[in-house]
């Protein structure tokens, strides 16, 4: 392939690319002319699956897969110029399909070729083997290929060339002994330090001894995502430094800081243009209306939020929620009081609330109450796994009339809108809190929890009562941007958190219910 425009400065520092090509990648590992390539043959299978062949995944396929040469100084004439192929591309950049008729031609390119496919689970990576199978098994080539599904044996195989194609764990003992032609490493933001390790480890000395090439594909990840991570960082060196041997790496990605500005700190719209302008399907799709409507719905309640978004498709690495602590355990210590309960009864008016993790793994249903002067008591009613309980153990409560007010508040989402459609045909109300006050309700519940007095010292306004659960899903929570000027909102980092967002949405409603309505009494004459 020839590449004889160049796209402007700003774009691309590291590689010439086609300004018809539309945006260039950040770092991208160089042609070298005097080597030949299997780029051609792989394009020719893309064409007869059908695939649109992007120029990225054209120039992918025509560096990567150099034959090393004479006329190039190359050590290993015939070997691959590259035994690690890392592609870092944003969501929608199409990772993945590059890697389909790699896989193809590598099957049939290499007799009693052994290609692998792994993820950061064994589950993840029978995932991955199977969607690509698929795509073999209905293809031109699916009368060349048998496929077998028994769990832990699957595998695809090559009728003619006896090539197969299986998918592996990334763990401590994974594919030790075996010699591989080809590896896929599918997602490897998710893959943790020590599955990194060890994946390096049985690989490496495979690349001493065989022929092989090791894909590794991904979107960026977070602060936390330290095997990743340390991909990005000896990609970018490699490719600074002109290494044109060994490691291919190519990553379309937008910059830390625009105009002195911090990505993570412009509007909305700068953020979508800015991502359009390096997203490398820009080309041929209308990016910024899409980005748009992705941008809106990472910031629903459900949704990613704006971290998330910026990190998927702007290829961004964002902090990881788990380093920021919601709340020390100190400071929730501080409001802790055992005694203090709720006072029970038909004209006491308390803030209830429900709340169902995203995932439908526990349900929790909480209340709220403040006295005169201003402080808020909490108490878990009840929680538990599973969420089928909540909409009857709700309507019971309301039943009992031991509040004021018959209503609940619920996060209006799609997740708490089954429930709340039975609480509603039951015959009651309920307060549906929206996104922005949502993060409203997470702003108040932080602040009365870490409230200090004029002198600086702990004051909290809201007090609990010590629930195990409660304590438990404060400390496994963080924050993530809400986005549409709503602040932050609560985020889940691995187990459900439904304890604290319905005690925040109890919050929220006791200090939303309504005013007492006023009785004159029978009017007289005197």
């Amino acid at each position: 392939m020839t590449v004889t425009e160049t796209t402007p400065a700003e774009m691309s520092s590291t590689v010439s690319w086609p300004t018809s090509w539309g945006p260039a990648p950040r770092y991208a590992t160089r042609r070298t002319p005097e080597r030949e390539t299997f780029g051609p043959q792989v394009r020719a299978i893309a064409k007869l699956l059908g695939l649109k062949r992007l120029p990225v995944q054209e120039y992918i396929w025509d560096v990567a897969l150099e034959v090393q040469s004479e006329a190039a100084g190359d050590p290993n004439p015939g070997e691959w110029a590259y035994d690690t192929c890392d592609l870092t591309l944003p969501r929608r950049g199409s990772k993945t399909v590059t890697f389909q008729p790699v896989v193809m031609h590598r099957a049939e390119l290499i007799p009693r070729a052994s290609i692998a496919m792994t993820a950061q689970t064994g589950k993840a990576a029978t995932k991955r083997w199977l969607d690509l199978a698929n795509v073999i098994e209905d293809s031109y080539m699916g009368d060349r290929v048998r496929k077998r599904e028994s769990v832990g044996r699957e595998r695809l195989t090559w009728v003619k060339s006896k090539s197969i194609l299986e998918p592996f764990s990334p763990k401590d003992d994974a594919n030790h002994g075996d010699e591989h032609d080809l590896i896929g490493a599918d997602e490897v933001w998710k893959i943790d330090a020590g599955q990194g390790h060890s994946l390096d480890q049985a690989i490496r000395p495979m690349m001493l001894t065989n022929n092989l090439q090791f894909w590794r594909f991904s979107t960026a990840g977070t602060s936390a995502s330290a095997y990743y991570n340390a991909m990005r960082r000896q990609g970018r060196e490699a490719v600074k430094s002109g290494r044109n041997r060994g490691k291919f790496y190519i990553e379309f990605s937008v910059p830390e800081v625009v105009g002195g500005v911090k990505v993570e700190e412009l509007s909305d719209e700068a953020l979508v243009e800015l991502i359009a302008a390096h997203h490398p399907r820009s080309y041929d799709l209308d990016m910024v209306q899409f980005l748009r409507d992705e941008l809106a719905n990472a910031q629903e309640p459900e949704g990613e939020g704006r971290d998330g978004f910026l990190r998927a498709y702007g290829n961004h690495t964002v902090l990881d929620v788990s380093r920021i602590p919601l709340v020390p355990a100190p400071v929730m210590a501080r409001g802790l009081k055992t005694s203090a309960g709720i006072p029970v009864g038909s004209d006491i008016p308390v803030g209830l609330a429900f709340d169902l993790d995203p995932d439908k793994r526990r349900g929790a249903i909480s209340a709220v109450w403040r006295d005169e002067h201003g402080v808020a008591r909490s108490t878990i009613i009840k929680s538990k796994p599973g969420t089928t309980w909540v909409a009857s153990e709700a309507i019971g409560i309301l039943e009992r009339g031991l509040n004021l007010y018959p209503h609940i508040a619920v996060n209006d989402t799609t997740v708490t809108r089954d429930v709340a459609d039975q609480i509603h045909t039951a015959g009651f109300e309920l307060l549906k809190v929206n996104s922005i006050d949502y993060a409203g309700a997470c702003n108040r519940w932080y602040d009365e929890t870490t409230a200090v007095d004029e002198h600086r010292q702990p004051k909290p306004t809201l007090w609990h009562e010590g629930h195990p659960q409660y304590l438990e899903s404060v400390a496994g929570a963080g924050w993530r941007d809400a986005g549409r000027g709503g602040g932050r909102v609560f985020a889940v980092r691995d187990e459900p958190i439904v304890e604290l967002t319905s005690t925040a949405l109890a919050l929220w409603a006791f200090d939303h219910l309504p005013e007492p309505e006023y009785d004159p009494g029978t009017f007289k004459i005197r």
